[in-house]
This record gives structure tokens, sequence and C-alpha cells, in this order.
């Protein structure tokens, strides 16, 4: 009887002090999954202690913790194959940076990229997952392809189509697929898979060949557009892999296709993208730069097609579909440049920090500017009037490019006239040159007013 009392006294105690130290407020605590409790000793005793049974120690809980909430976001994908789990997680269990980033991947992106694994294991794997036995990797993405390869590789795929894998659900994937496959892609829906794009992984996997009739639409793929599909740079997925296959294909060295790293938005214009390949096959390399290419490309796509990424800039809507007839026929590089130019008389970009325009009032009541020369005209003009270079097509491309910009001193006379002084050169927060009527130096008063806004705006001037 004493002893139930005092039974009966400990439990009126540490209710009361719950109570105390809980501020009033109960916790409740949802039970335990046990087949995930289960799971969770499995990971603790393989990973942190062999051939031990004990239960998980205060010290790890935290982790474990994170562990359920990775569990609970990939159980519907799951659909209570806890054993699956097991054997995705328990290779990363001794790796404390790869864990920890398999612990943080559970936003939409990878839960999609498990649940199709996990799909595609029911109907595809040709080895199961309790097998695996995964070299070490440090990196998540590394580490998940291992692990699609062995559960379903026959034969091994190349990296760029075998990247559908992470970018199936892309909007750029999708309509590039739509457009490509010789069948209607399968639109998502809730319960329904988006499972076209995998099924061409598993067709090559299996064997099959990207010119197989009936996979791509007829004429779309090549023997050369087929081979080099294959070829592309490690990193690049499907698509822009496909447009590297289609520029090489056209004769465009390895060297300048790098150069270009720009991606068509539609295959619709296939034929005419073909044709500015060609272009850029004959064109001397030492004459084009990355920037050359890619923007050129870009403007291309939105004042033919009004496609692309310029067409989403307020800036530039405005020429969407502005010459939807133009053609490369008998143009090169450069002199579609030229033509661009004179009919948009497009701005450069400004600098960050430094104004278009700043007053340097003297004491004498003179009033000088130093104003940022804006477009290719402009540097033309300039050029012209003080009989030096800096209207050349290096100064613009330097400037179109964001590589510097050019501004101009001058003194304002009467009715908004000014006098042109001293041009400028400006670099990476640097002056590198200062030009006056053919190339003259600048004089001490034109050196003074430069000084006084180089050091406004933290310019260095390079002797």
């Amino acid at each position: 009887m004493k002893f139930f009392f005092i039974f009966i006294v400990y439990l009126f105690l540490r209710t009361i002090i719950r109570e105390v130290f809980s501020d009033g407020k109960k916790v409740r605590r949802a039970p335990p999954n046990p087949n995930f409790k289960k799971v969770l000793n499995r990971l603790y005793t393989d990973g942190f202690q062999p051939r031990s049974s004990k239960p998980i120690p205060a010290s790890d809980r935290a982790l474990f913790e994170e562990i359920k909430n990775l569990y609970q976001h990939y159980e519907k994908a799951l659909d209570g194959d806890t054993d699956f789990f097991y054997h995705y997680l328990r290779p990363a269990i001794v790796q404390p940076g790869l864990l920890n980033a398999l612990l943080r991947a559970y936003g939409a992106y990878y839960q999609d990229l498990f649940r199709m694994i996990k799909y595609w294991e029911q109907h595809k794997a040709i080895r199961p997952i309790k097998t695996w036995d995964p070299v070490k990797h440090q990196a998540i993405n590394l580490y998940i392809e291992d692990l699609i390869r062995h559960l379903f590789e026959h034969y091994p795929v190349s990296p760029p189509l075998e990247s559908v894998w992470w970018v199936w659900n892309w909007d750029s994937t999708r309509v590039f697929l739509t457009q490509a496959l010789d069948k209607p892609m399968l639109q998502p829906s809730e319960g329904q898979l988006d499972i076209v794009a995998l099924e061409l992984y598993f067709h090559l996997t299996e064997g099959g060949s990207l010119r197989q009739p009936g996979l791509f639409k007829s004429g779309l793929v090549s023997k050369q557009i087929a081979f080099y599909w294959g070829q592309a740079p490690v990193g690049w997925r499907i698509v822009p892999a496909f447009w590297w296959a289609v520029a090489r294909a056209e004769g465009v060295s390895e060297e300048k296709t790098m150069a270009l790293a720009w991606t068509p938005s539609s295959l619709e214009d296939l034929q005419f993208w073909r044709a500015f390949y060609r272009i850029v096959a004959r064109e001397n390399l030492d004459e084009l730069n990355q920037c050359d290419i890619h923007d050129l490309a870009e403007m291309i796509e939105l004042i033919k097609f009004g496609k692309g990424a310029l067409a989403d800039i307020d800036m530039y809507r405005q020429y969407s579909k502005l010459q939807p007839e133009f053609s490369v026929k008998g143009r090169t590089l450069k002199s579609t440049e030229r033509y661009f130019d004179e009919l948009l008389g497009l701005s450069y970009k400004p600098i960050e920090g430094i104004d278009d325009r700043y007053s340097l009032p003297t004491d004498d009541g003179a009033i000088y500017e130093i104003v940022r020369l804006t477009d290719r005209k402009a540097l033309q003009e300039e050029g012209e009037i003080l009989d030096h270079c800096v209207g050349s097509s290096e100064y613009h491309d330097d400037c179109r490019c964001g590589y510097g910009s050019i501004w101009s001193l001058r003194k304002n006379g009467e009715a908004d006239t000014f006098e042109r002084l001293i041009t400028i050169e400006l670099g990476d927060k640097s002056i590198l040159a200062m030009s006056g009527q053919e190339n003259r130096n600048p004089s001490p008063v034109e050196y003074e007013l430069i000084r006084q806004w180089a050091e406004v705006h933290e310019l260095m001037i390079e002797e």
C-alpha cells in the first residue's frame, strides 16, 4: 500500500512539473510510424554502429528527425515502400556532406525526380535497388545518376541524352519533345506522369537508335545530327545538345559552337537556323566573339520570329516580328550586325553607379560635361569629328558586350551647342585612355576635370 501511495504522488508531481515548465501548453506527439521506425533503426545500425541493435541515442535524434522529414516528403511516391527509401539513403548515411545535400533535396524538383525513379523502378528496373553499391560520390547529381544507371541501364546512354531524367518536366524540354517526337506528348494531370520523355531514355538504353522510324518526325534527325547529339560537351542538357548537333552537322567547328552557346526557342524555325549555322561555319573566327554571335542570334530571333529571351524585356518588346521576312541569304554576320544597328539604333547598356551625364562647372562660369556615348552612331560621330579611331568596330563590340564604355568630355555653349574636347575610354572601374583631336593628350585643365569625375566615381586613371 505504501509503494502504491508513493507511485501516485510521483505521477501527480510529474504532472505538476510538466504544466509549470510547458507554460500550460500540452505537447501532443504523433504516434511513430512503426515501419518508418524500423527504417531508422536499420539506417542507424548499418551506418553508424554496425552489428549494433541499440536504439537511436539522443545525440543522433536531430539527424533522424531530418531523415523523417525527407521521408514524409517522398512518402506519396514511395506508396509505403520503406525498403526502397532505406536502400536509396543507405549508401549516403556515412558521407556527411552528401547526406546533408540529400536531406535538403526535397523541393518540388527533387520530389518529381524521385517520383519518376520510383515509378519506373516498378516498370523498367533490370536490377533491384538492394544490390546497389555505388562508388562514393560527394555530389547529389552523381549519386542519383549512379542509381539510375544501376536500376535501368542495359547499354550506356550519352550524358546529354541521359540528362532527360533531370529536365523531363522543364517547359523547354516539354516544348521541344512535343515538336520533335512523332507521337504526341502525354499531358500531365493528377495521378498521371508525363512519361514520354523517359520512354526516349529507355528506348536508347535498350539499344534503340535515334533514327528509328516513328520515333522523331521525318527528316528531323539526320545521321550527322544523331552522331553529334551524343557528342555534346558534358553538362549540356538534351535540348541545347540537339542544337549543338545541328550546328556541328552544318559544318560549324566545335570551337565556334562553344562560342555560340545559344539555343533557339522553337524547332519550327529549324530550316532558318540551319542556314544561319552555315554562315557561322564559313566566317573567320578571329573576327567574331561569343558576344557577337550570341547577341546577334537573339536579335534575329526577336525581329524575325518574335521569340526568345529578348521578347520578355520591355525595351526590346517593340521590335518583336519587326522584320518577319528577314533572310540571311547573301549576308555575313558582320553585315547582319550592321543592318540591325542601323535598323534599331540600339543603345549600349548603362554603367552601374555612373550617370550618363555629369556636369563640371568651373570658377570662370564655363560648364563642362562628361557624357556616355550610348550607341554605334554616337561612337562614329565622335571618331569623325575628333579624327581618331573610336568609331571602329572594336570599340563598338566592347561597348555592346559590356567590356567597356566610351565617354566624351564637352564644353557647353549657347543654345544647346557644345564643343567636343576629349574622348575617354573606361574599362572596369579604371580610365584606360584619354584622346583629343587627332589623339592629342588632354590639357592640364581637361585632365583636372576628368580627374574630378574619376574621384567622384572612384575610378582609377591608368598612366
